[in-house]
């Protein structure tokens, strides 16, 4: 079902029906495709349903019966929430595996196949699951109605990797990320080329941008009530296939960056990266070194995200990828 049909099955314009979503789409978009933008089929329906009783309180009253809803779940039954709900699985299902990897299989062709599904699914098929602008701008937007119990599998979506994080520390950012995903497969085909290293104290200052993009992006997005973000983050133009100008040549640095510059755009950029490592900080499980350490600084050259310095280790920009724990020849690491 396309917002144009659900306009019209509640007589209302299609126009404010965008406007109220804050989406600047054709009408012709299937609800479906709105997930990249982090609205579910009830938002769509909570707004129909708002535009439909504000036009027509005046001629009939408050006691309004709207009776388009039974329509547009019917032809929505298969529809956006049934794709979260599965989102929710397929999330849910790679952070485990990832988790099973880590603690106990310790088989890296477990970790190979938990970043192949998830960048195949959940990024391709799925359009890139869960967006990391969009999901912080929907939580600003949409955050009384998700306080209210609706958009269920939305809000399981946000909250299971950060419950995850609470415990394991980033494993979805680690094994169920699509834009992680993409990043690492783009490391490992560069893997004989010479990569690029941040120096410490660029690298310091730049991994703080995440931190303050996590911080603005609900602010900006509650205070002009647009998902303004959704258009410069480029993953939602790789996985949709939305080939602009922009999307292009985003993708293209990103990727290159990916090439010789382990997760550039997760180290750096990613702002639901920045809520996971908060949570993370705190995390039941960490990455600790022991006595047995001899400073020989392998694991810091083997970390993914350059989360180690001298053996300590950042519970924070970790990402629980188990690199310095299987390079360390003296068991130092546990």
């Amino acid at each position: 079902m396309t917002i144009e049909e659900v306009a019209n099955a509640y007589s209302i314009d299609s126009r404010d029906l965008m406007k109220y979503l804050r989406i600047n789409v054709s009408p012709k978009t299937r609800i479906e495709d709105l997930r990249s933008f982090g609205i579910t089929n009830s938002m769509v329906k909570e707004a129909a349903e708002a535009l439909f009783i504000d036009k027509y309180k005046t001629s009939y009253g408050n006691n309004i019966v709207v009776n388009a809803e039974q329509k547009l779940e019917n032809e929505s039954g298969n529809g956006l929430e049934k794709v979260l709900k599965e989102d929710v699985i397929a999330t849910f299902a790679l952070m485990v595996l990832g988790v099973i990897y880590f603690f106990k299989l310790r088989r890296k062709e477990i970790r190979y196949f938990t970043l192949g599904i998830s960048m195949i699914y959940l990024g391709f098929i799925r359009g890139g699951c869960i967006c990391v602008a969009g999901s912080l701008q929907q939580l600003a937007l949409f955050a009384v109605g998700a306080i209210k119990g609706n958009y269920l599998y939305w809000s399981l979506l946000f909250i299971l990797p950060v419950l995850f994080s609470i415990v394991f520390g980033r494993i979805f950012c680690g094994y169920a990320c699509p834009i992680g995903a993409w990043q690492q497969f783009l490391s490992w085909l560069g893997t004989k080329l010479p990569k690029f290293s941040i120096p410490t104290n660029l690298d310091k200052i730049l991994k703080n941008l995440k931190y303050f993009l996590a911080l603005s992006i609900p602010v900006i997005a509650w205070y002009t009530k647009s998902p303004v973000f959704q258009r410069i983050e480029p993953f939602s133009y790789l996985f949709s296939l939305n080939w602009t100008l922009y999307g292009i040549v985003s993708v293209a640095v990103v990727s290159i960056a990916s090439v010789f510059i382990s997760r550039p755009f997760c180290r750096y950029i990613c702002p639901y990266g920045a809520v996971l490592a908060i949570f993370s900080r705190f995390s039941i499980y960490k990455i600790k070194s022991n006595d047995s350490c001899k400073n020989c600084k392998i694991c810091d050259r083997v970390c993914e995200t350059d989360a180690i310095t001298k053996g300590a280790v950042s519970q924070m920009e970790c990402i629980r990828c188990r690199k310095c724990i299987d390079s360390c020849k003296f068991h130092a690491l546990k």
